[in-house]
């Protein structure tokens, strides 16, 4: 993420925040590529002597030029993620995500390669530069590289093990089972909570045209292990969908069909499907992250998750950059995602998650990765949302064993993943979503579900 700290003024100013030591090396290092400008018999030791002799060098442009020359490519590339970021800072997630390689900074101390020690005459040591030069900079730097997508080959899924879940045609029909179950007053819900009941659910689970992603009784991997839910995840996302969208309002113990709800028998289901997504970004009465069960102290008075809001449109806003019908791996669509500059956090402070314990199993420790919190969040909205409203198609397996980052954390012995939603692996654009996400701008109802 991006680093926030305050952005020096002038290159004297990071020059002055350097100890002396590595003001020093950086005159040497200069010294080696502007020899003509520098006595290395009388190099003075005093730091404000050596900080306005470095000045002196760079003075002049071509001098100036000749020293971000000497870079190599990637503390120039370095260079160029911060001049042509918005806020003159290091994003780190992007920079990974684009070159595959931490970031390039001044070495500390003085003690670095002369490569290193050059890099102290453009970027601070907190990997930021002040706007003065990265206008003297532009010209030089590389252009930033183009962040692509790594597609996979359709052939590929259909020779593995994976359950391929064609949504589109089912995401259409589906919703007008759901506004029928609704019209007979069939599906239950928790009169306070809104979330659809185990009672409720089933109607549902028989209606699905493709059924549920999962059999609400799959058996886990181990006895006390995380469970589908008898709740399952489509009759789940659509209970909660329809009332965001103003479908579906709560009588007693029951939905029952709104105003809005009734007039939706007679209008293209695809349209409802693209309200419903266009309300669910703004929905703020339901929290995805709260499906991840396992994961406790979600509820702190400490507020320890933001609103989602913010984390579904990046997630919307990277959907809309890929190519319609390609198969994308999930873990590659979230290096796209950070790569494009759309990463996001739902945690605000992740010492309150815990699992059984909450100090030992605190999610706040420095192993735990963006993916542990975050992505479990993503794959949650994925495939319980996304998904359900056919605007992607979905590759999963079952979630138990299906990722093997739980190897660190602290008392998750006992299960074999961390959510319902572990066995997503890979997500393709379908022609709906792409006109549902604007990217498109007309759209002809699929009549066949596709299953390559």
């Amino acid at each position: 993420m991006a680093y926030n700290d305050k952005i020096p003024s002038s290159q004297r100013e990071i020059l002055e925040d350097l100890l002396a030591p590595e003001v020093q090396a950086l005159a040497k290092a200069l010294a080696q590529v502007l020899p003509r400008h520098f006595n290395m018999r009388t190099l003075p030791t005093r730091k404000p002597e050596c900080i306005q002799l470095v000045l002196d060098a760079l003075k002049a442009d071509s001098d100036f030029a000749e020293v971000f020359a000497a870079l190599p490519f990637y503390a120039k590339h370095t260079i160029s993620s911060i001049v042509h970021d918005p806020n003159l800072t290091i994003d780190y997630a992007r920079y990974q995500a684009l070159y595959g390689v931490s970031p390039s900074l001044p070495a500390s101390g003085g003690s670095g390669k002369k490569e290193g020690n050059l890099l102290s005459a453009f970027i601070s040591n907190v990997g930021t530069i002040p706007p003065v030069l990265a206008e003297r900079l532009l010209p030089l730097v590389p252009a930033p590289v183009q962040p692509a997508a790594v597609y996979q080959p359709g052939e590929l899924l259909e020779a593995t093990d994976l359950w391929i879940h064609a949504t589109e045609v089912a995401a259409c029909r589906d919703l007008l089972a759901v506004l029928l179950l609704i019209e007979q007053k069939a599906i239950k819900v928790g009169p306070k909570t809104g979330l659809i009941t185990e009672a409720g659910a089933r109607p549902l689970h028989e209606a699905l045209l493709a059924g549920d992603y999962y059999a609400p009784d799959e058996e886990p991997g181990y006895d006390d292990d995380v469970q589908i839910g008898a709740r399952g995840i489509k009759p789940f996302a659509w209970a909660l969908l329809v009332q965001a969208g103003g479908l579906a309002t709560i009588n007693g113990s029951k939905l029952e069909l709104t105003a809005k709800g009734t007039k939706a028998h007679r209008q293209p289901p695809e349209e409802i499907l693209r309200t419903l997504w266009e309300r669910w970004l703004k929905y703020t009465g339901f929290h995805e992250f709260s499906r991840l069960e396992e994961i406790k102290g979600q509820k702190s008075a400490s507020h320890p998750l933001y609103k989602p809001l913010d984390a579904r449109k990046a997630i919307s806003n990277t959907l809309a950059q890929l190519e319609v019908n390609r198969w994308i791996d999930l873990d590659d669509f979230f290096t796209f995602m950070f790569a494009i500059g759309e990463s996001f956090t739902v945690v605000r402070n992740a010492w309150e998650l815990y699992r059984d314990d909450a100090d030992h199993g605190s999610f706040g420790y420095d192993h735990i990765t963006w993916q542990h919190l975050n992505g479990r969040y993503a794959m949650a909205f994925l495939l319980e949302y996304c998904a359900t409203l056919g605007i992607i198609d979905v590759g999963i397996t079952l979630p138990w064993e299906a990722r093997d980052d739980r190897g660190d954390l602290w008392g998750w012995d006992d299960v074999s993943c961390m959510s319902r939603y572990d066995g997503l692996s890979y997500i393709r654009l379908t022609p709906l979503g792409a006109w549902i996400l604007g990217v498109t701008n007309t759209y002809v109802p699929c009549q066949n579900s596709q299953t390559g």
